[in-house]
C-alpha cells in the first residue's frame, strides 16, 4: 500500500502540539517559585496566568473551531504560533507579574488554542475517512511527547540562563520548528493538495453518511442530544483526571515519597497516556463508541478504587499507569465521537462548541480535591466523590446517538 500523505499532516500535528502544551501547561509549575520570589507575590498571583489562559482558551474556542472549518488551519496555526512567541518575549521582559499573566491569557492562550489539539485533531478528522479514530490517536499523542521532552529542555534552560532568557529561548523554538514545518506540508483537506481522500469505512455500523452530507448550524449543534451527551461525559471525565494529576504529587509527598518519585509517576502516566491514545483511537474505527467509553471508565474508576487505599509504591506506579491508560484515550474517542455524529465538514465548529462547556467542569476538579483535603486531611473523599463523577459521566454517555442513525431527521440550513 503506498504511503498517504494524511499521515505527514499527522505527524505535523503531533509536532506543533508536543510544543505549544509541552511549553505550557507541562511546564507553567516551574515559573511559580522564581517569580513569586522576584516580584514578591504570592504563588496564587503567579498560578492565575494558567487559569486565565484557560479561560480565554474556553471563551474562544467556538470561534477557532468555526474558523477551522472556514479558513486556512495552515494559516491558523501560523497565527498561533507567532502569538505564542510574542508571548513568550512579553512575559520574558514583563516587569511585574501583571505583565507576565497578561501575556499568558491573551497570547499564549492564542498560540495553544490555534496550535494545539483542536487544529490537530481537525485535520486529522478532514484528511482521514476509514482510520479517522487511528489518525486522531496518533496526532493527540503530540501533548504526551511533549510532557516527556519538553520539562527536562527548559528545566536546562532555567539552570542556564534564568526564567527570562529561557523564556525567550522558547520563543525561538515555536517559531524555529513549527511555521516552517506547517508552511512546507499542511494543507486543510487533501483535496487542497490535489489528493484524493481516504475512503469511508467499509464497516456499517461505522458509517453515519447524514452526518457528512447534513450542514450543521450552530443552533442545529447545539440542539442534537449527542452533543450534550458528549459535552456531560466527557467534561466529567475529564474534571477527574485534572483533580487527580494537579494533586498527584502533594497525594505522594503526603505519603513520605519525595525526591524522585513524583516526578517518575507522571512520566509513568504520560507514557501510558501514549498508549492509551493510539488503542483506543484505533478501536474507535472498529468498536462501539459506547462501550468504548465505558472501558476507560471502568480504567479510571480502578485508578481510584486504588488511590483510596495506603498503596505501595509499586502499586502507585500501576495506578498511575491506569490514569495515563484511562485518559489518553479520551481525545481521539471524543475525535471520533464527533466525527462519527457530526461529520468532518462540522468537526472543527463542534469541537470548538464543546470548550465551553467541558472547560468549566475540568478546572473544577483541581481545586475540589484541594479543598475536599483541606477540610478533611485526606484525598480519600476526593476519591469517592470522583467515582460518582464517573457514574455520572456513564449516565450521560447513554444518551449518545448510534453511528449508523441519522443524527438528526431534519437539520438547520447553513447560517
Amino acid at each position: 500500500m503506498p504511503w498517504y500523505y494524511g499521515w505527514n499532516v499527522v505527524g505535523v500535528g503531533m509536532t506543533f502540539q508536543a510544543i505549544t502544551f509541552g511549553l505550557t501547561v507541562y511546564v507553567y509549575g516551574f515559573w511559580v517559585k522564581p517569580l513569586s520570589e522576584e516580584f514578591g507575590v504570592d504563588r496564587f498571583n503567579v498560578m492565575l496566568g494558567l487559569t486565565l489562559l484557560n479561560v480565554v482558551m474556553g471563551l474562544m474556542a467556538p470561534f477557532a473551531g468555526r474558523a477551522m472549518d472556514t479558513l486556512s488551519i495552515r494559516g491558523l496555526v501560523i497565527g498561533g504560533a507567532v502569538a505564542m512567541a510574542a508571548g513568550f518575549v512579553l512575559a520574558g521582559a514583563a516587569p511585574n507579574i501583571w505583565v507576565f499573566v497578561a501575556a499568558y491569557a491573551f497570547l499564549v492562550s492564542v498560540g495553544v488554542l490555534l496550535a494545539g489539539p483542536l487544529a490537530s485533531s481537525t485535520l486529522a478528522a478532514k484528511w482521514f475517512r476509514a482510520r479517522r479514530g487511528l489518525a486522531i490517536g496518533w496526532s493527540s499523542v503530540g501533548t504526551s511527547i511533549g510532557g516527556l521532552i519538553l520539562p527536562a529542555i527548559v528545566t536546562l534552560l532555567i539552570a542556564a540562563e534564568g526564567w527570562r532568557y529561557a523564556h525567550f529561548t522558547m520563543a525561538v523554538i515555536v517559531l524555529a520548528v513549527i511555521v516552517p514545518l506547517v508552511w512546507t506540508i499542511v494543507a486543510n483537506t487533501p483535496e487542497d493538495k490535489g489528493m484524493e481522500p481516504e475512503e469511508e469505512s467499509t464497516k456499517p455500523h461505522l458509517i453515519a453518511q447524514a452526518a457528512q452530507t447534513h450542514v450543521w448550524t450552530t443552533r442545529g449543534i447545539l440542539r442534537e442530544r449527542s452533543f450534550w451527551s458528549a459535552a456531560i461525559a466527557f467534561g466529567f471525565l475529564t474534571m477527574v483526571f485534572s483533580g487527580v494529576q494537579a494533586n498527584l504529587v502533594p497525594y505522594v509527598q503526603d505519603r513520605g515519597l519525595a525526591g524522585e518519585n513524583p516526578a517518575i509517576l507522571m512520566s509513568i502516566m504520560a507514557f501510558a497516556g501514549i498508549i492509551g491514545k493510539i488503542a483506543f483511537g484505533a478501536a474507535a474505527d472498529r468498536f462501539s463508541h459506547r462501550m468504548l467509553f465505558y472501558t476507560a471508565s471502568l480504567i479510571l474508576a480502578a485508578a481510584m478504587l486504588l488511590l483510596r487505599e495506603e498503596l505501595s509504591f509499586e502499586l502507585l506506579m500501576v495506578a498511575s499507569g491506569l490514569l495515563g491508560m484511562a485518559t489518553g484515550g479520551f481525545l481521539p474517542l471524543l475525535g471520533a465521537v464527533v466525527a462519527g455524529r457530526f461529520g468532518h465538514r462540522a468537526f472543527g465548529r463542534v469541537m470548538g462548541l464543546l470548550g465551553p462547556f467541558t472547560m468549566p467542569v475540568a478546572i473544577v476538579g483541581p481545586p475540589l480535591a484541594a479543598h475536599i483535603f483541606d477540610i478533611s486531611g485526606s484525598y480519600v473523599r476526593a476519591f469517592e466523590v470522583f467515582l460518582g463523577m464517573i457514574v455520572i459521566a456513564g449516565v450521560a454517555i447513554a444518551f449518545l446517538r448510534n453511528v449508523d442513525r441519522d443524527p438528526k431527521p431534519v437539520v438547520a440550513l447553513a447560517e
